[in-house]
């Protein structure tokens, strides 16, 4: 069997029907680092009596099935290869679940973000969405060397987020249960991982990097690794990374008596209950001998769920056992001389029985090279190939190079038979010093083959212009950054997290084509340290037109919580409050500034740091539920209720967030106003899809004040706007009432700002900023407003501006 183009449909392998199970971890197949999970099918599988249960492994494989769940979004500075969804175990903390009326809420909401620390001591901050949705957020514990990079794999429920430092030896030396962020294993924490340890039969136990041994018993051990101590295991696992890189044998250096580390409590393996058959990959690298240490993707495009994996060679030579049918195969070869990544793909064959197909790393004859209009720097560049299947399912592969990472890639001339080909090319580039800061994030995107002419260039006419402006209210202020762009096929993102200064002015370039959506993530601080983040605040997703310019401003104070109407998702805006009978639905961010496409999360207490959050929901002044941390909640009201009330406390103090400590917030709205349907593109709630809801009209407020970047008025007159609008496409805003005040001691005395409509819910305000020795240095603010349906706002900001 050699790969060719498909022109028949093979016949369904016979499959024996077996029990559910749970995933296993990594066994090896005929002696191949050929790396496998057990995996159920997919929903369709499960449904479908006419189907077989999926006959894998636990397949570790480079896509992400789209189509079986919602969209999830990752970040991190990575070399990924994203895992089909190809199993159906239940997460142990998925999603979570519409609470019950008189309940509290949940206390892992199902968009909220919580953190893990990897046992390389790389701290991953995940947010759960809809159903199978998740974004994850990477900082990493090492900054140089192999440790630095990322494979991203999925199944079924379960996201593993790998270091490319511990994928020679997952399933033999690592169990990959270790990477699993879709939920914390027994014991685990954001800042500790306990782990168990296998040493060696007949050698000496010797000491393992970073991790602490709690207890011994013959050759087995448990132990802890935490946020601090995990970057030393890190360290330790890329230096015998590229010690083994091109070696058979992994029982040297970090594994000379380790033979393996696994979390506490580890599933136990399964074997395959599937007619199939061994398909042998050779591999060739960019010297024309065989291939040692790299992977290569084998994707069924008949249906992923039969398989999807990723073997890596051993001497030229990868084996796999598959059902027939038709395939595609995409290999990265990594060159460590001249770091060089060749991307070969062979876009469809067929397997009929026992056969092979080869893949060449020499095939990969073109450069990727990226111009734009004024001079940059790359400080990365992504390059991915997806496989979408005959059921549309996708799956893909992809690497996150940094700068000196070049490109090569296997042009491709015919488009497959079966399913559909995409690749793509991404970078993110910046100006050079000495100038106006200013950034490029572009995407060239192709469907059906892989373009032999692969210099890219962005003209200014295919460019939209952003005039950002980032305000930072504790001085200048270390923080991390990254952009998403999303094709309507990808299931998943994941882009390379970059340094941040702020306060900060620059003009942000964007690739405006109409298939890219994109969308702005800022860690506002962080600690290098210990690898604190703080402060998450994301943009909706949007996308561009090209010519145009628009403004962004970051962080403009006051702050107070935000009920987002831009998309959370690609395509997709979730209610911040909507009503379905008698169940409300309510989504409200803690922090967003007063652009009101900004949503802030909680980060919780950290060093240095102190935040208290809570809320309220109340019928008719009766609390129904009440909770701490993130708004995030569903409510049953009492069938008599006329009008619902949402109480929001937020409160944040630490060295790096001195404004807006303390924001009381409430809303008040009848429910029978809830008249109006939801816009197009918007769901009930972040729990679910559903339509079956109507929108209750809360006000929503926006600050408009002259403050420097670091949130500060000076002394004298000053001139400022507010706007109040109402959620969903509500019909212009007219005010009953409406007043603002301002007190200069902490709230203990307040005075009324002279104020001006100007129509549509907009109004200038008038007011003196007495000199500062005569202020407690800050500027607090009260706000309340009626409209003529009887809904209400009422906000109260501690310290909304400096007084300069």
């Amino acid at each position: 069997m050699s790969a060719r183009p498909s022109t028949s449909t093979p016949q369904p392998p016979r499959c024996r029907r077996r029990p559910h199970a749970s995933p296993a971890e990594g066994a090896e197949h005929f002696s191949q680092r050929s790396l496998t999970l057990s995996a159920a099918a997919d929903r369709r599988l499960a449904t479908d009596p006419d189907r077989c249960q999926h006959q894998g492994h636990w397949t570790l494989a480079h896509s992400e099935v789209a189509g079986m769940a919602r969209p999830a979004y990752l970040t991190g500075a990575v070399a990924l290869f994203v895992a089909a969804g190809l199993s159906t175990p239940a997460l142990a903390a998925g999603p979570a679940q519409p609470p019950q009326p008189g309940q509290p809420a949940a206390t892992a909401p199902s968009i909220a973000p919580r953190q893990l620390t990897l046992v390389t001591g790389d701290v991953v901050t995940i947010t759960s969405g809809a159903t199978g949705r998740l974004q994850a957020q990477v900082a990493r514990g090492q900054r140089t060397g192999v440790g630095r990079l990322f494979q991203l794999r999925r199944s079924g429920s379960h996201l593993y987020v790998l270091p490319q430092s511990a994928t020679p030896y997952l399933g033999t030396g690592i169990d990959p249960a270790l990477f699993d962020v879709s939920s914390a294993g027994a014991g685990q924490t954001a800042t500790s991982t306990p782990v168990s340890i296998t040493y060696r039969h007949g050698v000496m136990h010797k000491a393992i990097p970073g991790v602490r041994i709690t207890s011994t018993s013959g050759d087995t051990a448990t132990g802890v690794v935490t946020r601090a101590t995990g970057r030393s295991f890190g360290a330790a696992l890329a230096a015998q990374y590229d010690a083994d890189h091109s070696s058979p044998t992994h029982t040297t250096g970090l594994f000379a008596s380790l033979s393996r580390i696994a979390p506490m409590h580890a599933p136990a393996a399964t074997r395959p209950a599937f007619n199939m058959y061994t398909l042998t990959v050779k591999g060739i690298d960019s010297a024309g001998k065989p291939d040692t240490g790299d992977t290569v993707g084998i994707y069924n495009v008949d249906n992923l769920a039969k398989y999807a994996g990723f073997p890596f060679f051993v001497n030229g030579i990868a084996k796999v056992s598959v059902p027939v049918g038709h395939y595609a195969a995409i290999a990265t070869f990594f060159d460590f001389t001249t770091l060089q990544v060749r991307f070969v793909t062979v876009p469809q064959f067929t397997v009929s029985g026992n056969g092979s197909v080869t893949v060449d790393a020499r095939t990969a004859t073109s450069k990727v090279t990226i111009a734009t209009p004024r001079p940059a720097t790359s400080q990365s560049t992504l390059v991915e190939v997806g496989r979408t299947d005959a059921l549309g399912n996708t799956g893909s592969s992809a690497f996150l190079g940094d700068a000196s990472t070049p490109f090569l890639v296997t042009p491709t001339s015919t488009p497959p038979s079966v399913g559909q080909l995409h690749y793509y090319v991404y970078a993110h580039e910046t100006s050079p010093s000495g100038v106006a800061p200013y950034t490029y994030d572009v995407e060239f995107p192709s469907d059906g083959t892989i373009p032999a002419a692969e210099h890219f260039v962005a003209t200014a006419g295919s460019l939209a212009t952003v005039k950002a402006r980032y305000d930072s209210d504790s001085g200048r202020r270390p923080g991390l950054e990254t952009e998403f762009s999303a094709l309507p096929w990808e299931f998943f993102i994941f882009r390379s997290l970059f340094d941040v200064t702020t306060p900060l002015v620059r003009t942000e370039y964007y690739s405006a084509n109409p298939q890219v959506a994109w969308q702005h993530v800022i860690f506002p601080y962080v600690d290098n340290a210990t690898f604190t983040l703080e402060g998450e605040t994301n943009s909706a997703w949007r996308k561009y037109t090209p010519g145009v310019t628009s403004s962004s401003h970051w962080f403009g104070q006051p702050l107070h919580p935000r009920l987002e109407q831009g998309n959370l998702f690609p395509g997709q805006t979730v209610c911040p409050a909507c009503i379905n009978g008698r169940k409300v639905s309510v989504l409200a961010f803690p922090f967003g500034d007063n652009d009101p496409d900004h949503f802030g999360y909680p980060s919780g207490t950290q060093p240095g740091l102190t935040e208290n959050i809570s809320y309220g929901i109340f019928a008719d002044d009766v609390p129904v539920r009440a909770g701490t941390d993130f708004f995030d909640a569903v409510a049953t009201l009492p069938a008599a209720a006329t009008t619902l009330r949402l109480d929001y406390h937020v409160a944040r103090v630490g060295a790096h967030f001195k404004l807006s400590s303390d924001v009381r917030t409430r809303w008040t709205v009848p429910i029978r106003t809830a008249t109006t349907p939801l816009p197009v593109g918007w769901t009930c709630s972040d729990r679910s899809t559903s339509t079956a809801c109507t929108v209750l009209p809360l006000l929503q407020s926006n600050y408009q004040l002259p403050t420097n970047q670091q949130g500060a008025l000076a002394s004298g007159a000053v001139t400022a706007i507010v706007n109040l609008s109402h959620i969903g496409n509500s019909p212009a805003l007219a005010l009953s009432t409406f007043k603002v005040q301002v007190s200069y001691d902490g709230g203990d005395h307040w005075s009324t700002v002279s104020s001006t409509s100007l129509g549509s819910g907009t109004y200038r305000l008038h007011f003196t900023v007495p000199a500062k020795g005569s202020t407690d240095g800050y500027g607090a603010l009260k706000l309340t407003a009626t409209d003529p349906a009887h809904s209400t706002l009422s906000e109260t900001i501690t310290r909304a501006f400096a007084v300069a």
